[in-house]
């Protein structure tokens, strides 16, 4: 697999099927600035050369619209 970062030991939201489709100790491939893959660990050969980002079982989850937001 091609990728400049690799994101592990993460939860994942990947919002497919049911219970947001979640993936647990799952790991995020980018490339480019774009997501290349998602899955579990066991699946991808991350290059040696790649930045890796230990999420520490923290959640990763999809990109979606910036809405406005306001504290008070």
């Amino acid at each position: 697999m091609q990728c400049d970062v690799v994101v592990e030991n993460c939860h994942v939201a990947t919002m497919d099927g049911a219970g947001y489709g979640a993936i647990d100790d799952g790991v995020v491939a980018i490339r480019d600035g774009l997501v290349a893959w998602v899955g579990p660990p066991a699946a991808p050969t991350v290059p040696d050369a790649a930045d890796r980002i230990a999420a520490r079982g923290g959640w990763l989850p999809p990109g979606l619209s910036d809405c406005p937001t306001q504290l008070a």
